[in-house]
């Protein structure tokens, strides 16, 4: 039903939560990398001769939602990541559209390894003994892939 990936971005020096799919209102998995490539405005190409552009950071994909560090008020010394939102085009910044990370405004720092994790919500269905359905929402965590990469640039000279 839902699948979601959290990485270490060493470029741009944060954590991200990837929003790989989603339930929809009919509980139907919508693939958001899927959607947000199709909603893409095409950039323009640029003229013949024309100077470079300045950026002064690059897109990042709208199912992307940095985990930004947060100093722990209990001692001090610890951190936490908290679930931040980008404002993108709009003047507020775009909330997660599945539950596992609507559930959830912060993680402990040692959640988020290296090595990244996947956290999944799925659906089960068994019959017991005497033939009588029974269904079920699990979550489970598996090890990651990897970093990532969310593009994330600063100051860049667009030539392209």
């Amino acid at each position: 039903m839902e699948s979601v990936v959290l990485l270490r971005d060493e470029q741009a020096n944060l954590a991200w939560a990837v929003e790989e799919s989603v339930a929809d209102r009919a509980d139907e998995r919508v693939d958001r990398h899927e959607r947000w490539t199709t909603a893409a405005r095409p950039r323009p190409a640029p003229e013949p001769g024309a100077a470079p552009r300045y950026l002064v950071a690059t897109e990042v994909p709208a199912h992307w939602y940095p985990l930004v560090p947060q100093v722990m008020a209990a001692d001090q010394e610890s951190n936490r990541l908290r679930l931040a939102g980008l404002v993108r085009d709009e003047s507020f910044p775009q909330v997660p559209l599945g539950r596992l990370l609507g559930e959830t405004d912060w993680l402990f720092e040692e959640e988020v390894p290296r090595s990244g994790i996947r956290v999944e919500r799925a659906r089960q269905f068994t019959r017991w003994q005497d033939g009588a359905p029974h269904s079920w929402i699990t979550r489970r965590k598996v090890s990651g892939f990897g970093g990532g990469s969310s593009g994330l640039r600063f100051d860049v000279l667009d030539e392209d």
